[in-house]
């Protein structure tokens, strides 16, 4: 008799780099409760074509986490919509696992319907009625991380999280290619930095950067200088390198996802936005210094980083959720100076760890005091 096919899992989460690192711990939960089943994750396509966004299935591969993927559409047509339910339908899954950013009442009952269409009867790892559209306030003022609120609602345990929990897996292969990327071997530090973000209100500003470099082209002269990025951001980053001069390595628009992780993972330390660059930073265990606007509430996407330190200024207007910010013309982000940004680089170069790992415990202490909500813009 042919063998039986294997019970298979359907996980439902899009987004791009920075949304699929931040469900690692949540994918490896779910592999560790079915380490024999076919799992199957539902996705959206690279939010811009693939010209700054990475898709899933470039983060995950070789993994072991996910066996194959449903690409769906950020406007599906109404043919595409009867497709992917097609396509789910076809795998009979018994499980169907939600791991979607926080939605509101309209959008959930949407997608229960949709499944319910597509012939999953019970959707998996929804939050409580009392959550939805809403986050968890936490005990040190921060909000609950999306990292942690994905891993609850798979049933986790927040408190129990590690770095480890974000291990991308990598290979020698990918190891060995990023370890030729960077030859010749530094003397001093090699420091990353990536310019890029999809949301120009995260933005920190040529002046700072330029500001930012020259501080520190001058401070450590051995140093040299690595650019992570797309292909659009290479000129960019290439111009406002030029305080480092010979010692830069610009490899913005040559790497795929886990490419950057291998670079990234050989790295003294790293600097940039809240982006995905930041969060394969941190999924890899480098040191960094992450440069964040007040779009969002503080600490939901927040890397997990035993050895990073963010910077956030939380302005009267923070949760704004805007895009571009025109009315307050990004005093959020354009307070950051960058002789603080210089100083914290230094400083973790130095092997300043003991401040780090105190703000790390703070940032994801888990117990709050009281169940209080905050409404979120609706995604």
């Amino acid at each position: 008799m042919p063998d039986a096919k294997p019970r298979c899992v359907l996980i439902f989460r899009m987004g791009s780099l920075g949304d699929t690192l931040l469900a690692l711990p949540a994918f490896y939960r779910i592999r560790d409760q079915e380490p024999h089943a076919r799992i199957v994750l539902f996705t959206n396509a690279p939010v811009d074509g693939g010209i700054k966004a990475a898709s899933s299935a470039q983060v995950l591969a070789g993994t072991g986490l996910v066996d194959d993927f449903i690409q769906y559409p950020l406007s599906p047509s109404p043919s595409a919509i009867l497709a992917a339910m097609a396509a789910i339908r076809r795998l009979r899954a018994a499980r169907t696992i939600y791991l979607m950013p926080v939605r509101n009442w309209r959008q959930c009952l949407r997608d229960l319907l949709f499944f319910a269409f597509a012939g999953s009867r019970k959707v998996e790892g929804l939050p409580p009625w009392r959550e939805i559209g809403k986050r968890w306030l936490l005990s040190n003022g921060m909000y609950e991380s999306e990292a942690a609120r994905l891993y609850r609602l798979v049933g986790g345990q927040a408190t129990a999280l590690t770095d480890r929990d974000f291990s991308l897996r990598l290979s020698q292969h990918e190891t060995d290619l990023a370890r030729a990327r960077l030859r010749p071997a530094a003397q001093g530090d090699t420091i990353a930095m990536s310019i890029g973000t999809k949301a120009p209100a995260n933005d920190w500003g040529d002046g700072h950067w330029q500001e930012l470099l020259a501080t520190l082209a001058n401070c450590l002269p051995d140093a040299r200088l690595v650019l992570i990025g797309s292909a659009s951001e290479s000129a960019r980053s290439q111009e406002l390198a030029r305080p480092f001069q010979a010692r830069v390595i610009n490899l913005c628009g040559q790497l795929s996802p886990r490419e950057s992780g291998a670079v990234l993972a050989q790295c003294d330390l790293f600097i940039g936005h809240d982006s995905g660059p930041m969060h394969l930073a941190a999924a890899v265990g480098t040191p960094l210094v992450a440069i964040f606007s007040a779009r969002f509430q503080p600490g939901i996407w927040f890397p997990f980083s035993p050895r990073g330190k963010v910077f956030y200024n939380p302005v009267t207007c923070a949760g704004c959720a805007l895009k571009s910010c025109v009315a307050e013309q990004m005093r959020c982000i354009r307070a950051i100076a960058p002789q603080r940004i210089a100083a914290s680089a230094i400083a973790i170069l130095d092997g300043d760890v003991e401040s780090l790992e105190s703000a790390h415990l703070a940032r994801y202490e888990s117990k709050p005091v009281e169940l209080r909500f905050t409404k979120e813009s609706a995604a």
